[in-house]
């Protein structure tokens, strides 16, 4: 085979593609022998290591190789800098991608739009800090660097995590009025945001927009759109989204699925509950917890504790892993039918699996209880929750109060 000259190119062209393949171990480990066979890393090599560290969101490691990079007396670059503030947004340190922004500024080296773009979207992933993102992004302007679709796009974002969905259709405005067009993730960040903040009319006026702008919507579009109609209870609209869903050649998912039947579960449809979880299995889509706790809520919703019940036998053999949401589900459906025996059943099985009970689980046991008529149970229930350290809210209040004057 042909034989390669060790020196700093062909070392940063390997680090380089180890870094493209995710080795960012290995890649860390050429940098040793590197040095020991007395090649000199240069700011390349540097560059090279972090965006592999950055890759992989191991963002505490590429902040060691810009401590060495300092040792050997190399001086970081734009390059060098972004890729480390991106490795902080991947790892969600939105506090150190900040600080190595000052520094980079400090040090005389100038951002790009790499930089800005790094750190908004660093806002974004930490719980959306719009008012953060702005700055940055009257920084960048201020600094004469242009605002491109992904610094939009990761703007509405950090509104959408934010629950601001006015804002994230305002930067919307703001940046078809600056001449560029919104891609499908620029649109799918609106639509999200709109249905965070349940306004279901504003995500369609977004989807028409989008139609609009013959940009193709795509499976998010679609599930974020089923969202806002669940959280607006309109069922219905629901089933016309995924009707619209499958005329545009958009195949669902399991959070589509999900999402329907949680509309379902809004609407007490259980039957409809029942036929999607069908359709899902017939597709051969795989439902998860989140998808059985939604049947099960639903048939709770419609007072039908036995079906809620061979939802949770489904749940089990499809190996997905019941949480306290579906435990609570389960006792409510009992308390609705008055099985209290059941409900005893069902949290002593949330005990077996080590699953912690909740103040929802404690208020659907006593309003259980109280309705069944067995006090003395109400009151060892409430007994126990107290000694959980579980603080009461106005419907365990309300349902232990209703058990002293019946018992009284």
């Amino acid at each position: 085979s042909e034989e390669v000259e060790l020196n700093t190119i062909s070392y940063n062209t390997l680090i380089s593609a180890l870094g493209r393949a995710g080795e960012w171990q290995q890649a860390l480990r050429l940098l040793k022998d590197m040095k020991a066979n007395g090649v000199a890393p240069s700011t390349i090599t540097f560059s090279s290591l972090i965006s592999a560290c950055e890759r992989r969101g191991q963002w505490q490691h590429a902040l060691k190789v810009m401590d060495m990079m300092e040792l050997e007396g190399c001086e970081p670059n734009t390059i060098t800098y972004s890729a480390l503030i991106s490795a902080c947004e991947k790892g969600r340190q939105v506090d150190e991608a900040f600080q190595v922004f000052e520094k980079m500024k400090a040090c005389g080296v100038t951002p790009n739009h790499y930089t800005y773009n790094a750190l908004i979207s660093a806002c974004e992933k930490c719980g959306g800090q719009v008012e953060r993102a702005r700055g940055v992004l009257e920084e960048m302007r201020s600094q004469g660097v242009p605002p491109t679709v992904i610094t939009y796009t990761a703007l509405i974002s950090s509104c959408e995590k934010a629950g601001r969905w006015e804002q994230a259709l305002e930067v919307l405005a703001e940046m078809q009025q600056a001449g560029l067009a919104p891609e499908v993730m620029t649109y799918n960040a609106a639509i999200s945001a709109c249905e965070k903040g349940a306004q279901v009319n504003y995500a369609f006026t977004v989807y028409d927009m989008m139609l609009d702008a013959k940009c193709a919507p795509n499976t998010v579009t679609f599930n974020a759109l089923i969202s806002a109609c669940e959280k607006s209870g309109d069922w219905l609209r629901a089933f016309r989204v995924l009707d619209l869903m499958q005329d545009s050649g958009v195949e669902p998912d399991t959070i589509t699925y999900s999402a329907l039947i949680c509309a379902c579960e809004k609407g007490a449809q259980w039957q409809r509950a029942f036929k999607l979880l069908h359709q899902m299995n017939k597709k051969g889509i795989p439902a998860n917890s989140f998808t059985y706790n939604a049947l099960i809520s639903a048939c709770e919703k419609g007072e039908r504790w036995k079906e809620a019940f061979i939802g949770y036998s489904l749940m089990q053999k499809d190996l997905c892993e019941p949480d306290a949401m579906t435990f609570n589900a389960l006792i409510s459906a009992c308390t609705n039918c008055q099985q209290w025996q059941r409900a005893d059943a069902v949290y002593l099985q949330m005990k077996r699996l080590g699953v912690d009970p909740t103040v929802v689980t404690f208020s659907s046991l006593l309003t259980c209880y109280e309705r069944s008529g067995r006090f003395k149970k109400a009151f060892e229930i409430y007994d126990v929750m107290l000694q959980k350290g579980i603080s009461s809210n106005s419907f365990t209040f309300g349902a232990l109060l209703r058990v002293c004057e019946m018992s009284g």
